[in-house]
């Protein structure tokens, strides 16, 4: 653990927050602070987790690694003692994008890691705490799991899979007492999106040059129209979180944010016609077919 603050007294409520070093998980732990929590912040690089707040407690945590994983559970329950561990947050998740025959396996490998296997593996490390206060899990989806779209394959099955993860969580923790809940946003302002970007170059200049030349156009194309896109404040989600943690009984599943309740919904649309619309909708429907007819890649 990142600092020596003694154990917390018998009536502490403790959450732990993943993905602490980002802006929406950042925002999450100042606010659950000020409201009294002792919030575990958990992150890969913990001197990162500058806090003022002597409420806030730097963990070490890599969700890619299963050792990180259980040490930070018994650090966790060894510093709460006799607290009440009352929620865990699985905040923490990676985007991986492009086109599928640019996307290369070790980066879906990634993809999976850290947003399907990390939160279920970290779940699992603090069932023990969870049962013992009758706690919640809290795990961040998206939208995209109900509707995938062209060029976000990656993320968008990773979010269906936790999704899924989520609803057998659901029901199996529910005899211990422990209400399981997914907060599933549309597109927020956060710095994740330029990680994203930067991981998509960095993979593009190992491929073939002339894939990456015809799909260069219709990447552009997707994020100029993306772009015009409403998005919402960090906040959007730290409401959701905090609505889950604390109300007597929230909703399982939560659709959050302008527009992703419409992007959800698309899903109840006929196959070919979602398809239709999402190609139209995302700006490469019809350069995408002009330029297989014109230069398909080798």
């Amino acid at each position: 653990m990142a600092n020596s603050q003694s154990s917390p007294s018998t009536g502490t409520r403790a959450v732990l927050v993943t993905g602490a070093t980002g802006g929406i998980g950042r925002a999450l732990v100042e606010r659950l602070a000020v409201e009294g929590y002792l919030v575990y912040a958990a992150a890969r690089s913990p001197e990162k987790l500058q806090f003022r707040n002597r409420q806030v407690v730097p963990v070490a945590l890599d969700l890619t690694d299963e050792a990180s994983i259980n040490r930070a559970s018994a650090e966790v329950s060894e510093h709460l003692g006799n607290g009440r561990f009352e929620g865990l947050v699985n905040m923490a998740g990676i985007i991986v994008e492009g086109p599928l025959e640019l996307v290369e396996v070790d980066l879906m490998a990634l993809q999976f890691a850290v947003n399907v296997l990390g939160p279920f593996a970290l779940t699992r490390a603090f069932l023990p705490l969870l049962r013992r206060s009758r706690g919640r899990v809290i795990n961040i989806g998206a939208v995209t799991a109900h509707t995938a779209m062209p060029f976000n394959g990656p993320i968008s099955a990773s979010k269906a899979a936790l999704a899924s993860l989520n609803d057998a969580m659901r029901m199996e923790f529910a005899p211990f007492g422990i209400k399981v809940v997914l907060v599933e946003p549309g597109g927020i302002e956060t710095g994740i999106f330029a990680t994203a970007a930067n991981l998509k170059e960095e993979s593009l200049k190992r491929q073939a040059k002339d894939t990456v030349a015809f799909y260069r156009p219709l990447m552009a194309a997707m994020q100029e129209t993306l772009a015009k896109s409403p998005v919402d404040k960090p906040k959007v989600i730290v409401d959701a979180v905090h609505a889950a943690l604390t109300k007597a009984n929230p909703a399982p599943r939560s659709v959050v944010g302008r527009g992703a309740g419409l992007l959800a919904g698309l899903s109840k649309l006929p196959t070919g016609l979602r398809d239709r619309v999402l190609m139209s909708a995302t700006g490469i429907g019809k350069p995408f077919r002009q330029a297989v007819a014109a230069n398909p890649p080798k």
